[in-house]
């Protein structure tokens, strides 16, 4: 007799595996057949995007956020600091300040990433667009303030000029090389 833990070596048991594999396929879904037998078609976008419910919805839910984002981005979007333009490539933000009783005219210059751009002397000349309002002067007489800035090989430069003048209401006429740009500017207090 043998103890219970010690068994007589006898030849190795064999394992018996109990699977069918067409068993199994008979119990299973349409779709786990239809891959097996290799007829299976892959879905359309429009069965992905509305073929069940939770796609549905998923999917309307995605287009409300995106409508949303948006409608937000537009109603929330900062209008640069008085008047934009254009002159040589370079994008200018103009704005005149109202500091106590002086008016400072504000010009930021952005230069564009890749390209070539406008580099050298710019002239400009800023007169009121009411010149009644400007100030005494005599019938005849107009007042232009004219002054030169010169565009340097740089991203960005910002340049601050006093002005003669009271009033809100100005015209300024900006040239550089073969190209003149006019715009109409208001003065606006400083914070």
């Amino acid at each position: 007799m043998t103890e219970a833990g010690n068994r007589p070596p006898d030849k190795p048991k064999e394992t018996i595996y109990y699977y069918s594999r067409e068993r199994r396929l008979e119990r299973a879904s349409e779709g786990v057949r239809s891959l097996n037998a290799g007829s299976y078609a892959r879905p359309t976008l429009r069965k992905v995007l509305f073929g069940t419910r939770g796609n549905v919805i998923m999917f309307a839910s995605f287009v409300v956020i995106c409508v949303i984002g948006v409608a937000i981005s537009f109603f929330t979007r900062e209008t640069p600091p008085g008047n934009a333009m254009t002159i040589g490539r370079n994008s200018l933000t103009l704005v005149i300040l109202r500091l106590d009783e002086a008016l400072i005219l504000g010009i930021t210059k952005n230069a564009p990433a890749s390209g070539e751009f406008f580099t050298g002397d710019v002239d400009l000349a800023l007169s009121p667009a009411n010149p009644a309002t400007a100030g005494e002067e005599t019938e005849g007489d107009s007042q232009v303030f004219s002054h030169r800035l010169h565009f340097r090989p740089t991203a960005i430069e910002t340049f601050y000029i006093s002005l003669p003048f009271e009033g809100d209401d100005f015209i300024l006429v900006m040239r550089a090389a073969e190209e003149q740009r006019t715009i109409r500017l208001r003065a606006t207090d400083a914070d």
